[in-house]
């Protein structure tokens, strides 16, 4: 505890500032200012950035006569709302900037003026306020020297009023947790900060330093390699609007403010990278899907790095219409402003290691192989933030095919909505572990006597070796099955096959281990020992190699309750064995494609 509140001292001391470099600032302030806007607009008429700025104009078009938002909560959530909101306000008032077009200003102002007339933006349920925050700060700043006097008074008043009124009377305990919460919220009241800098100056000076202080408390969560303990999804979000913080910042004040990025922060774009498979599909632990996030973001960190590598993904997709993220905006302006000489190419390490505070571990075959081996593996604790009963899970894929998976999470409200307390993580018996796709049964990992998995038990993920294309790791999963000893080992070898390694010592008594993956391939069960997969002209062999007695099972991935996702076209295949008391164990289940 004396060693962060140090560093939060420290913090403090090189990055608070005062109203004295307030007063210098100029409209427009944010992202887009002055100093960069010769650079931005040159290179934003690069045919690279063509077809991207020709679907924002459609969408600009389309959305002049398309209804105003309304406030809408679904559930406790007016979430959805203020999203849109970001997208409308931020994408009219860029696309007005760019091309001039005042059909956008407009229909950007009644946007703004919209939203700043709902009641609240929802305060129980800060984040709606930090994104619409940012959204109306955006097109406030943004349109500032095109709206008229009476508009800039009603949308800023009511921009304090609705979004630094309950910072500065009533701070939400939401921007001093140590998640994506933090880093959303003190990003939005800062920059709102920011935009209303000339005429709340008092107020909105202490709520920059407070929002500057508090963030360090989310970073220090990451691993030393930048590992984000809640997941691919969630570093999208909350380090996507850590991001927006530093650099509203960086502009606003044209580098007078000097911010001493964490390490750990700044390592994160690589732990996306190592989180991205060869299919486009993520490595997915705890609340996250398993589809890719577009992340703008990573072009402000190519920026910074000098990297161009990290955002390879964001520049291959930059003109794809399915790809229509609310920030696309900033993307564009952090993208025009890297050197395009630098070289894309990626040739880090085949494995990937962190042991933060959610341990995980990937290991590939190639870096250019769409077809390649690639396993992603899962340490750390169940009740961590957004946690699921998914220690020691892993995902596999070879051969263009995903053949193990995770089933991600629900939808939060569907569960909410029917009374469940999908939040408290507390104790073993909650509500959330009794949910289908948050148990341990809908997990690829191993349980004894069907009891779940203890949940405030940590297991580290080591590097056992590393030979050419042959990598080792293990989790020592003991603590999560009380007096057992067990172990679970990782072993790509080559681009040829992977071995699972599941070590069992059991205790006086005597015990069943159930063993079991998920999977959409096709299920058939050739013995008691092998099982062939397939799926999209592929095959995949399991075979296991035990001196154990076993025999596979595969039944449909069905939860219990109808209100649950039904999971179709997802099998739990699996397998039971009976363990004799004080024995030793070993199951060695090789996965190769022979097909």
């Amino acid at each position: 505890m004396r060693f962060y509140t140090l560093l939060i001292f420290l913090f403090v001391l090189v990055n608070t500032f005062s109203s004295d470099q307030i007063s210098v600032l100029e409209h427009p302030r944010l992202f887009w200012t002055s100093q960069n806007d010769s650079v931005v607009r040159h290179s934003l008429k690069s045919s690279v950035y063509a077809e991207r700025l020709k679907n924002l104009s459609f969408q600009c078009d389309t959305l002049i006569n398309t209804p105003l938002l309304e406030r809408k909560k679904i559930g406790k959530r007016l979430l959805s709302v203020s999203r849109e909101a970001e997208r409308r306000i931020i994408m009219l008032s860029f696309m007005w900037r760019l091309t001039g077009d005042e059909r956008y200003a407009e229909r950007a102002k009644s946007e703004l003026i919209n939203v700043c007339s709902f009641s609240d933006w929802n305060p129980s349920h800060f984040l709606d306020v930090a994104e619409m925050c940012i959204a109306v700060s955006v097109g406030y700043d943004w349109l500032y020297n095109w709206l008229d006097e009476k508009s800039k008074k009603y949308i800023s008043e009511r921009l304090y009023r609705l979004g630094g009124h309950y910072v500065v009377n009533k701070r939400p305990s939401s921007m001093n947790r140590k998640d994506n919460w933090n880093q959303v919220c003190n990003s939005g009241v800062t920059i709102a900060a920011i935009a209303l800098a000339d005429d709340v100056i008092n107020d909105y000076v202490s709520i920059i330093n407070k929002s500057l202080m508090n963030v360090l408390r989310s970073q220090m969560e990451y691993g030393v390699n930048g590992a984000y303990p809640e997941g691919h999804v969630y570093w999208e979000f909350g380090t996507g609007y850590n991001v927006l913080l530093y650099s509203a910042i960086e502009t606003a004040f044209k580098g007078t403010i000097k911010i001493d990025y964490n390490k750990k922060f700044m390592q994160s774009p690589f732990y996306i990278a190592n989180m991205r498979g060869p299919i486009f599909k993520a490595f997915n632990y705890a609340d996250n899907s398993e589809d890719f996030m577009y992340s703008p973001c990573l072009f402000w960190f190519a920026l910074k790095l000098n990297k161009t590598c990290v955002a390879e993904y964001e520049y291959s997709m930059l003109n794809n219409k399915s790809i229509n993220h609310r920030l696309m905006p900033l993307g564009l302006i952090w993208s025009a402003q890297i050197d395009n000489s630098i070289d894309f190419q990626y040739n880090p390490p085949l494995y990937y290691v962190d042991n933060g505070f959610t341990p995980v571990f990937t290991i590939r075959s190639s870096w250019s192989d769409n077809n390649c081996w690639f396993i992603g593996a899962k340490g750390g604790k169940v009740n961590s933030p957004h946690g699921h009963m998914d220690v020691g899970s892993f995902v596999l894929d070879a051969g263009g095919v995903r053949w193990v998976s995770d089933l991600g999470p629900e939808p939060y409200n569907n569960i909410e909505s029917k009374g469940i307390d999908l939040w408290n993580m507390k104790t073993q018996d909650c509500d959330r572990w009794n949910l289908f796709r948050y148990g341990f049964t809908s997990h690829n990992t191993l349980s004894f006597d069907d009891k779940p998995l203890l949940i405030n038990k940590y297991c580290d993920i080591n590097v056992d070796s590393v030979s050419n294309q042959d990598i080792v790791a293990s989790v020592d999963l003991s603590p999560l099955y009380n007096q057992m000893v067990v172990k679970r080992s990782y072993h790509l070898v080559g681009n040829k096959y992977f071995e699972l390694c599941d070590e069992v010592k059991t205790t006086e008594k005597g015990t069943i281990m159930s063993w079991r993956i998920i999977t959409s391939a096709k299920v058939n069960i050739i013995d008691d020992y092998t099982v062939y997969l397939h799926k999209d002209g592929r095959t995949m062999m399991l075979h296991v190699d035990t001196d154990n007695k076993i025999s596979f099972n595969v039944a449909e991935a069905k939860p219990k309750n109808d209100f649950e996702s039904n999971n179709e076209g997802y099998n739990i295949l699996s397998f039971n064995s009976n363990l004799m008391a004080n024995s030793k164990n070993t199951f060695n289940t090789i996965f190769k494609l022979i097909k």
